[in-house]
């Protein structure tokens, strides 16, 4: 079940929702008025508020009296009739997964043990390509898990198969609900009716300039360009700020705390006990919920109606994606970039929340110029192979935030007419024949001469034509310098 954030009573019972009676109007004053006005607005705020609770809590009701009837067993549902099932926390792992590991968990992650030689689940090797991805969910499952008798009964005991991708289903839809529900506050800052976010406006999306805009850059097909313009501030691409927008950490704040975390302010809103994201323990982000909340956001933006692995109506490949963003953020680890993208959601995802971890953004850009050449070698990597005639990301590169020793760096000028007429070293005459002859007693020390031989002897041929062949192209050591900025 989707947790709301307390106990809902009948509104009737609960002493804050008694009607407000006004004052007599012939003897009320100006400020009793603002009194009355006050009271009955904060009244008013409360019942919306109750209200929310009640319509998530009853639309959480019918999909679980929907998957009762259709496991209906003896008038037991399978996942409470087996006593050998902790149901309450199987409830609380499948539905965390979803969110936190994978959304889409299916039955080859269970009845086995993982093989040994599998990688580490967030070792590069791991990410090489999409089957060795695949491949390592059923270790992460395991190491998720973390208790061996879950882990036992998850490669051996049936009903716990069955009953985890039952819950699992039914937290990705509660998801789906909540999001759609909140959409027209998640994607505040869009100017598109409120309509179209409905899950049946299907059409209204298709239609919409303004969303294909935020789905695909102008040129490029947003099934083959995963990055969309509304992964990037204000739509402009931006490699060191990719996934830092505002659509985002609204869409897993909502998972996590429901609706009303995103109209209160943080002094308002109270992190009750019973909020999905307090009972799930959850105080940062991860890298999965960062590929979640990117395949989420462009889901709302296309006409899909349902949140499958593969679009009905848009084709976009959200299981593809997904693993493309996760390749993309494991790559970059250790990067400034992923600390700044990481401090970013976790002051959104978790504003206001005691003991979450939220850090200040990393003032520290020295690093900038090489981390953006690396994200974008990140994101040509990430890219489908079949969109190399898509535009390629320019790498601009700021050189106020490069260090000075690297900003400026004199290097000599290469003289192609070689040598040159006034030059400032001995040229040998005869080196076009690969001999050297000695000019008499050399200028200065080892000029003229071997080491370890007398005066006026010059090296053999054949380490003439070693040094030749190993030797860079001669350097005009002239007056004549280039700033290479």
């Amino acid at each position: 079940m989707f947790e709301d954030e307390g106990n809902i009573s009948d509104a009737s019972d609960d002493p804050e929702f008694v009607p407000y009676t006004l004052p007599d109007l012939e003897k009320v004053t100006m400020h009793d008025l603002r009194q009355a006005l006050k009271k009955v607005q904060d009244q008013n705020q409360q019942l919306l508020g109750h209200n929310s609770k009640l319509r998530m809590q009853n639309s959480d009701l019918k999909s679980q009296l929907a998957l009762a009837k259709r496991h209906k067993h003896l008038g037991k549902t399978v996942g409470n009739a087996d006593p050998n099932i902790n149901h309450e926390l199987v409830v609380k792992l499948a539905k965390k997964y979803t969110v936190m590991v994978y959304p889409w968990p299916t039955s080859n992650l269970f009845m086995s043990f993982p093989p040994n030689n599998l990688p580490d689940p967030e070792s590069p090797e791991r990410f090489k390509d999409e089957s060795a991805f695949e491949a390592g969910l059923i270790n992460e499952l395991r190491l998720y898990l973390n208790d061996r008798d879950l882990r036992k009964k998850a490669a051996e005991y049936s009903p716990f198969q069955k009953s985890f991708l039952q819950q699992a289903k039914q937290g990705r839809s509660s998801a789906l609900h909540t999001i759609r529900e909140c959409a027209s506050i998640i994607m505040q800052g869009i100017n598109v009716e409120a309509a179209v976010w409905v899950t049946k406006a299907n059409l209204l999306r298709r239609n919409s300039t303004t969303l294909r805009l935020q789905l695909e850059f102008p040129g490029s097909s947003a099934v083959n360009d995963i990055f969309s313009p509304i992964f990037h501030p204000n739509g402009i691409r931006d490699d060191t700020k990719l996934f830092m927008n505002d659509f985002q950490p609204k869409i897993l704040r909502a998972i996590f705390f429901n609706k009303q975390s995103l109209t209160l302010d943080q002094y308002s809103f109270n992190y009750g006990s019973s909020l999905t994201g307090m009972l799930w323990g959850v105080k940062s982000v991860n890298d999965s919920s960062i590929a979640l909340s990117a395949i989420l956001v462009r889901f709302l933006l296309s006409d899909d109606t349902e949140f499958v692995s593969i679009g009905k109506n848009s084709q976009l490949n959200y299981k593809k994606n997904f693993y493309s963003y996760r390749a993309f953020l494991n790559g970059s680890k250790g990067t400034n970039y992923i600390k700044q993208l990481y401090s970013f959601f976790n002051q959104r995802v978790f504003l206001g929340m005691p003991s979450a971890a939220v850090c200040s953004t990393n003032d520290d850009h020295e690093d900038d110029a090489v981390t953006q050449a690396l994200l974008a070698i990140r994101l040509a990597d990430s890219r489908p192979a079949d969109t190399s005639s898509l535009p390629s990301i320019p790498i601009n590169i700021d050189t106020d935030l490069i260090p000075t020793q690297f900003t400026a760096m004199e290097v000599e000028y290469i003289d192609e007419s070689w040598p040159p007429e006034d030059n400032l070293t001995e040229i040998p005459q005869n080196m076009s024949n690969g001999n050297v002859q000695d000019r008499g007693r050399g200028r200065g020390r080892g000029r003229g001469r071997s080491r370890g031989q007398g005066r006026g002897r010059s090296r053999s041929d054949s380490q003439i034509q070693s040094q030749e062949a190993s030797a860079p192209a001669p350097v005009r050591t002239t007056r004549n310098r280039k700033r290479v900025v």
